[in-house]
């Protein structure tokens, strides 16, 4: 081939990813700049332009694609930089549903969904790109605890795992089955519950998280999660029939909202940025 079809080759690529009313104008400005390049290389490299030579240069250029974008940017469902947090939203939804035994035809939904969220915000970025600007505000100390937060916590902790241990306390009917009060079964979540208390306690008497305490706040808090949602697809909970069926659904929905609060409490995590190194309190 000609190195003039060579470039008209790849000139006409990157125009049929352009916009309609945008193609002329950039092939005739991309094909101009492609074959001076290459005039330039002819000289640098003291031969006749060829088609290796050619190919060469528009390799370096990158594909079409990669070429168009510099010229006009195209919409996207999911826009390069939220393809994180899209997979993280997609695992934590489908890690949500299975643990509530919901059916599988909810993961497809789930996923659609946060497609046309972020396909959406995408629209409206492209159509009015002040409407997601970043503005500056004042940043927080990450590591800060307020003890009145972990205080209640605690306190929060100690009531849930109270009703758990008692449920009659709260309703005379909500009495465990047999089955439930085997020893591989309801043990479990108070120790995770106490373990909880233990690690806010700390947070309390520092005034101050850690990477080691946060971690060991999400591992508990994803731990009970799947406790709570073995609960809901092994066996009986409650003695009654009717009770049991009436209450699963409530701690089918338990298990889903703590593993949610636990991949938030990762994503927070993985969110934090220290300019400096950190300092260890006095």
């Amino acid at each position: 081939m000609k190195t003039t079809e060579v470039i008209d080759s790849y000139v006409t690529a990157v125009g049929r990813q352009l916009p309609l009313r945008r193609r002329d104008d950039v092939a005739y400005e991309l094909r101009g700049l492609l074959a001076d390049e290459l005039a330039e290389r002819a000289r640098d490299t003291g031969r006749e332009p060829d088609e290796a030579m050619a190919v060469e240069l528009l390799r370096g250029y990158g594909t079409p694609a990669e070429t168009a974008v510099r010229y006009h940017r195209p919409f996207v469902l999911v826009p390069a930089g939220d393809t994180r947090i899209f997979l993280i939203a997609v695992l934590a939804g489908g890690a949500m549903i299975s643990i509530a035994g919901l059916s599988a035809l909810w993961l497809p939904a789930w996923i659609g969904a946060i497609v046309v969220f972020f396909a959406g915000r995408s629209l409206i970025q492209a159509r009015r790109p002040a409407a997601f600007a970043w503005r500056p505000r004042r940043m927080p100390d990450p590591d800060h605890a307020s003890r009145l937060a972990g205080a209640a916590s605690i306190a929060g902790l100690a009531a849930l795992g109270a009703a758990y241990l008692r449920p009659s306390m709260l309703d005379p009917r909500l009495i465990y089955s047999d089955s439930f009060r085997e020893v591989w079964r309801m043990p479990w979540l108070p120790v995770l519950l106490a373990a909880l208390i233990v690690v806010h306690l700390v947070v309390v008497i520092r005034g101050r998280w850690t990477d080691g305490l946060r971690w060991a706040r999400t591992l508990v808090t994803i731990s009970a999660a799947v406790q709570i949602g073995w609960h809901v697809s092994y066996g009986d909970v409650f003695a009654q029939p009717a009770v049991d069926a009436r209450m699963l659904p409530w701690l089918a929905a338990v298990s889903g909202a703590l593993m949610l609060l636990a991949v938030a409490q990762l994503v927070l995590m993985w969110a934090r940025v220290r300019p400096a190194p950190a300092v260890a309190p006095a």
